[in-house]
């Protein structure tokens, strides 16, 4: 596994650690390695090495092209961009704020959810943003389905560029996974949000193939001002905790 912590000593080493973990998420300290941050940081990667990659850098290392509002920081790499570790307002960074923060940036912009890797999305205690759709014979998607996966993946990144938190992207194989959770056949293509931190879920229930990316966008709005039709709770919890856990 190796070490929790690793050394990055300039430009040079972390673009390696960029192009090695492309397709990856890692994590990066900037500043002394001694003070708050850097305690907590580190107690932190020694307690998530299994999840996540954690390197450190010193600030005379760091190149100019990276650039932080402060020092000491965190930053996050994933999706071929960065992000920085912002305490929550009118707070010192904390050991509880800085874990959130790990563990709701450690998923990609739009990964693939398989049954091995659902319980790290449900601890990013955002909602999930499930698209459901079906690969063909040859492991690709038809024609309309790409075209549905590409306006998907528009929208996360939209989301994304606003620091809209609340949502979770990524995309399923194949509705029995979703099935089993809510009970019912979903359409493929489908979508359904899924809560996870109330264990409620919400279904899209327009023809994505007929949709616009807007209609997706009102469809989430919808759920983050809490006027969308919600379903499950404490029955899909003991589901899920059955099934995953």
């Amino acid at each position: 596994m190796g070490p929790a912590l690793r050394k990055l000593d300039g430009e040079d080493a972390l673009e390696d650690a960029r192009e090695k973990h492309y397709e990856a998420v890692f994590f990066l300290y900037i500043g002394d390695i001694e003070g708050g941050l850097w305690e907590l940081y580190s107690e932190l990667a020694k307690k998530r090495i299994s999840q996540c990659y954690f390197y450190h850098i010193s600030a005379a290392n760091l190149p100019q092209s990276i650039l932080v509002e402060a020092i000491p920081t965190v930053l996050v790499f994933k999706d071929d961009n960065y992000y920085w570790y912002t305490a929550p307002s009118s707070e010192v960074p904390s050991k509880q704020s800085l874990d959130n923060w790990l563990m709701e940036e450690r998923l990609l912009l739009f990964p693939e959810l398989m049954n091995g890797n659902f319980h790290e999305f449900m601890a990013s205690r955002k909602n999930i943003v499930i698209l459901i759709v079906n690969k063909n014979i040859a492991n690709k998607l038809v024609k309309t389905e790409k075209k549905i996966f590409d306006m998907a993946t528009d929208v996360a990144v939209e989301y994304k560029k606003s620091d809209n938190a609340l949502f979770q992207f990524c995309w399923l194989d194949g509705s029995e996974l979703v099935n089993s959770i809510v009970m019912h056949f979903v359409n493929e293509p489908g979508l359904v949000v899924l809560n996870s931190t109330t264990y409620q879920y919400y279904e899209f229930e327009a023809d994505l193939t007929t949709v616009t990316a807007d209609n997706i966008k009102r469809f989430l709005s919808s759920i983050q001002n809490d006027t969308a039709v919600a379903y499950g709770g404490n029955s899909i919890f003991h589901r899920i905790r059955r099934m995953f856990f």
